[in-house]
């Protein structure tokens, strides 16, 4: 995200708040699963219709659509947070979004 002004920007932990928004934009969870030498690593993102962000993933990632509950029970094990924009009709609902650890908002905050 580039820079905002702060009342655009927001944080939030709320599952439904997070739904709420990716809905908005007519968002599907996905996880994403990268192995590479020898470690596994799982990821979520956000899937939006039209938006070909899948150019910018790794060729040891796979992608699966999950539930909100799966999204959501990853999201929680990993200690996540979502920030997001928050301002009417975005152009590219797949740029405006990122996980931070709980931590790094605790610190801000």
């Amino acid at each position: 995200m580039g820079k905002l002004m702060d009342d655009i920007v927001k944080i939030t932990t709320d599952h439904e708040e997070i739904r709420e928004w990716a809905d908005k934009y007519r968002g599907r969870p996905e996880i994403i699963d990268q192995t590479g030498g020898g470690e596994r690593m799982v990821g979520l993102r956000i899937d939006f219709p039209g938006r070909r962000d899948e150019n910018f993933l790794g060729e040891n990632e796979e992608m699966e659509y999950v539930s909100w509950e799966e999204f959501f029970r990853r999201f929680d094990s990993l200690n996540l947070a979502f920030e997001y924009e928050d301002r009417g009709e975005l152009p590219d609902p797949s740029a405006s979004y990122r996980f931070v650890k709980r931590t790094s908002i605790m610190e801000v905050g």
